[in-house]
């Protein structure tokens, strides 16, 4: 199933890869005799000429700084093709042996003009991460106008049922699917005459092209909908085994449109000023400074009871600020006033003395009961 882009006869879009190859590091160790390795690194992208660096001798860190580019004409090898790049140890007397290898999906590149960098992770199957590779891809199209963004390409697949941040739910078209299959490389007669690594990597390499077809064939019949997003995309993979010796893919997901989140500016109006506090602030600005009087003071006894209880009493009057940063610099900078002398109580309770026979009481005793704070 060609794209929109071909249904609309405007024929393949040509688009330019370029992919900078900066160095790894951490590299295993292939070469006993110098405990070190001798690496160079392979690109492949669909039926297109491999490209290689140089070696990079006895070092677990390679550098290379190495410059590629791939020239693509059909819309549908971007969508359904991986960028495979893979790390080899040089050997003089036998074959190379493969460090690692990096599979890159290249559909996000035909959304948004960005780049993709950073360290990759070299995963071999069976033993498993060796080192990590630091890449810089971008992508380059004729005339710097996307020729995909009307075709499959622009569909954006979310795994989320909700809408992500920033978005919002225009419509609904409802339920999309597509189902395909291919044969699986574990259970072809080749198998027997290659290695486990080679099977493994042919199978692996097999599930990302169906997972860019399921999201290409998807993408058409979500454009003719009318939509622009999948959401609650997922992928089922059924392995048939040796009795049809097949893999069967078949991606579900909503077709939805999403549109731009607005702001909050537009989402709700501006709140109206309080008229109680700006009468209040417009009062407490007419006075003038130098008209501040015993009369024009406020108490705030009522609404300010946390005050009445740090002082243990009425605090002192402060003359009404201007806003509300200098009420708070007026009330930290009111000094707290000394605490009253402890006031004196008369004990007249009985009290007898170690000395005094029973029911003989002992005078009066003043005792002090300081007033709490």
């Amino acid at each position: 199933q060609r794209s929109l882009t071909r249904a609309a006869g405007r024929g393949p879009m040509p688009a330019v890869i370029k992919i900078r190859v900066c160095s790894a590091r951490n590299l295993p160790v292939m070469d006993r005799t110098t405990e070190l390795t001798d690496a160079y690194i392979t690109l492949q992208f669909a039926d297109a000429p491999q490209l290689r660096t140089h070696v990079a001798r006895r070092t677990l860190n390679p550098l290379w700084n190495r410059e590629f580019r791939i020239e693509v004409a059909d819309d549908n090898e971007l969508q359904d093709h991986p960028l495979q790049i893979r790390c080899w140890d040089k050997d003089i007397m036998s074959s190379d042996d493969e460090i690692g290898a990096v599979t890159v999906d290249l559909n996000p590149l035909l959304l948004q003009p960005t780049q993709l960098s950073g360290w990759y992770p070299l995963y071999d199957t069976l033993r498993g991460f060796c080192g990590e590779l630091s890449l810089v891809i971008k992508m380059d199209f004729i005339g710097d106008v996307n020729p995909f963004k009307e075709s499959g390409a622009g569909v954006q697949f979310f795994s989320l049922a909700a809408p992500p941040a920033g978005m919002r739910l225009a419509s609904v078209q409802g339920l999309v699917e597509e189902l395909i299959s291919a044969p699986d490389p574990e259970h072809h007669w080749v198998d027997s005459f290659r290695t486990a690594r080679l099977s493994n990597e042919r199978r692996q390499l097999l599930l990302a092209e169906l997972s860019g077809k399921l999201r290409r064939q998807m993408g058409s019949k979500v454009l003719e909908a009318g939509g622009n997003a999948v959401l609650s995309f997922c992928i089922t993979l059924d392995l048939e085994g040796e009795q049809s010796g097949a893999i069967v893919a078949r991606g579900l997901g909503t077709s939805v449109k999403l549109r731009p989140a607005a702001s909050a500016s537009t989402l709700e109006p501006p709140l109206s000023p309080d008229p109680y506090l700006s009468s209040a602030a417009a009062a407490a600005a007419a006075v003038p400074p130098s008209a501040a009087s015993p009369s024009s003071t406020i108490s705030r006894q009522s609404s300010c009871t946390w005050r009445q209880h740090l002082w243990g009493g009425v605090p002192p009057p402060i003359t009404a600020p201007a806003n509300v940063a200098a009420l708070a610099a007026a009330a930290t900078a009111a000094a707290l006033p000394p605490l009253p002398p402890p006031a004196l109580r008369v004990d007249s309770r009985p009290h007898l003395s170690a000395g005094s026979g029973g029911g003989q009481s002992s005078p009066l005793h003043l005792r002090s009961s300081p007033q709490p704070r």
